[in-house]
């Protein structure tokens, strides 16, 4: 459905209630009006997640995804190299990172049963929500690997999986700053949704030889923000959904814009403000609405 469309023709039908004309309005694509967004997330909870990847978000103001295995939380020799601890995690918690469910044993859920399947989730939430005080929205297949079933269990209670990703490391993927910035343009040039995987830094799988090579690619990516939003994949996912199923009717009174949204979500699970981009008397003003919070008031 064309929101715009959808908007403007409310607004045509609350004007003469109104008295007054709102030219356009619309929501945008992204928080704040950014053409693009990027979801920087991590796999398996290596420690270097801890010791090394947060710290250097953090420095940036960004924020992460970091995909945890339950059963190898603590490990120190799991797989051959250690992970992160609970106690990390609600650290990386409580600094604004998204701890959120790669499954309890990262097995193939689609070689299980359901119940086998069901306890594979459920297990690794109910760790999680323990440690952080968080229960996870969102899930990351293990292998990528999903059907018809893993893919409906997997989503339930949640406000979406990662079903794409933009590999990144040196040991398989093959990553360099060339490609690391060419795909970062086109994901601004495109208007899209840019969701990264990177594994360990030091260890694992498509490991860096070179870490500066990632951390030059956030510091360039850190300095695009007047273009590209930065957040969570909880909570660019949750926009966009909030996004596609809300409407709004937009009036002008004598000294205020009042925005009042119909939002079809629960909630409970959905929380993200959304961004309107509306023009009265020739301005255009970008505000920032609560798609749950009934009629909201903004003055001229």
């Amino acid at each position: 459905m064309n929101i715009r469309i959808f908007v403007m023709g409310l607004i045509a039908l609350s004007s003469a209630a109104a008295c007054s004309v709102v030219e356009d309005a619309r929501i945008t694509e992204f928080r704040d009006g950014k053409k693009a967004a990027v979801s920087l997330t991590f796999d398996d909870g290596p420690l270097d997640h801890y010791t090394m990847v947060a710290p250097h978000l953090d420095s940036l103001g960004i924020r992460g995804t970091f995909w945890i295995v339950g059963y190898e939380i603590g490990r120190e020799d799991y797989n051959t190299f250690p992970r992160l601890t609970w106690e990390m995690c609600r650290e990386m918690s409580d600094r604004g990172h998204e701890i959120s469910s790669h499954s309890w044993t990262h097995a193939n859920l689609t070689t299980l049963s359901e119940e086998e399947l069901r306890e594979e989730v459920t297990r690794n939430d109910d760790a999680i929500e323990a440690a952080t005080g968080k229960r996870p929205i969102t899930f990351c297949y293990p292998y990528n690997a999903r059907n018809e079933l893993v893919a409906r269990i997997c989503h339930e209670g949640r406000v979406g999986t990662r079903d794409f990703q933009e590999s990144q490391g040196q040991a398989n993927t093959h990553s360099t700053p060339e490609s690391l910035r060419a795909w970062l343009d086109k994901v601004i040039a495109n208007g899209e949704w840019g969701v990264t995987m990177t594994h360990g830094m030091q260890y694992g799988w498509d490991c860096w030889e070179d870490p500066n090579v990632l951390w030059d690619f956030y510091k360039d990516l850190a300095s695009r923000q007047d273009e590209v939003w930065i957040d969570t994949f909880a909570a660019v996912t949750s926009y966009m959904q909030e996004r596609e199923h809300c409407r709004i009717v937009v009036r002008k009174y004598h000294k205020c814009i009042g925005i009042k949204p119909e939002c079809d979500l629960d909630p409970a699970l959905y929380r993200e403000p959304l961004t309107a981009e509306v023009t009265v008397d020739g301005r255009t003003r970008l505000l920032s609405f609560d798609p749950f919070g009934g009629e909201q008031y903004f003055e001229l």
